[in-house]
């Protein structure tokens, strides 16, 4: 889980080139050529970067690759790039012609594997939150120099993915302190007494599925006690709370 390695990914560049290799460029349209990008040489590297995120270089080398194969070879020179790859990632409505940008696929890989790191209990996630955030929740740990490159890039992506997470309260089991299931973001966010290592539960606010109300009013600030009154629990024993991904209408977060 340490930094991959610019050599660790050469069998990858050099799975691209060979596949490069084998086409006769000079008998295919531009066309003919976007469609074996898109379809065949975008796919070969998709595999690796969902489960580990390669070191820049490797991705601008893959895409030059990519990129003079389109264009295209004159006289054993590459022909002029009228466009750059960024402006070809582009979907049509918006100017490109529906490349994929490597980079922002990484990104959106890491993205994802916050969100199956907070929805979904594997082993993978059993072992980071065993090294990383024993005692404190995710949201409130940071990343520490010498912690494994996974572990800094959900660091990192984290604020932004947890925008659209929301809890649907179902037995109480999120966080009362660092969960968004007020819709608002965290409720440590408006509390200047919370420290990282409270993993109070909604549920220890709870009595018989409803509100304990002297217990909302000793420890929560003033101010956010109207919004939490509001919430209306319906409560499910023994079913855990459920994130809801803010951004789709089937609430399923997808790529």
């Amino acid at each position: 889980m340490g930094r991959p390695r610019i050599i660790y990914c050469s069998e990858l560049i050099d799975k691209v080139l060979n596949r490069i290799t084998g086409w006769k460029a000079k008998l295919l349209s531009y066309g003919g050529r976007a469609t074996l990008v898109k379809h065949v040489l975008e796919s070969i590297p998709i595999h690796i970067i969902s489960a580990i995120s390669p070191p820049s270089t490797v991705i601008k080398q893959i895409q030059s690759l990519l990129a003079d194969f389109f264009w295209g070879w004159k006289n054993d020179r590459k022909k002029y790039h009228w466009s750059s790859w960024r402006n070809l990632s582009f979907p049509y409505e918006e100017g490109g012609i529906g490349m994929r940008n490597l980079k922002d696929a990484c990104t959106t890989f890491q993205y994802k594997q916050w969100w199956v790191f907070r929805s979904k209990h594997t082993l993978w996630g059993e072992f980071l939150r065993a090294k990383y955030c024993q005692r404190s929740n995710p949201i409130s740990t940071k990343w520490d120099t010498g912690e494994s490159l996974i572990w800094k890039h959900l660091m990192h992506n984290k604020v932004k993915i947890e925008e659209h997470i929301h809890w649907q309260i179902n037995s109480g089991t999120c966080s009362f302190w660092w969960d968004n299931w007020l819709g608002i973001g965290p409720l440590a966010n408006f509390s200047d007494e919370c420290n990282k290592f409270n993993n109070t539960v909604v549920e220890d606010f709870l009595i018989d599925g409803q509100w304990n109300l002297e217990m909302v009013l000793q420890q929560v600030p003033q101010n956010m006690v109207t919004n939490i009154l509001d919430i209306q629990i319906h409560y499910q024993q023994g079913v855990p709370d459920q994130p809801v991904w803010k951004l789709n209408p089937n609430e399923k977060h997808s790529f």
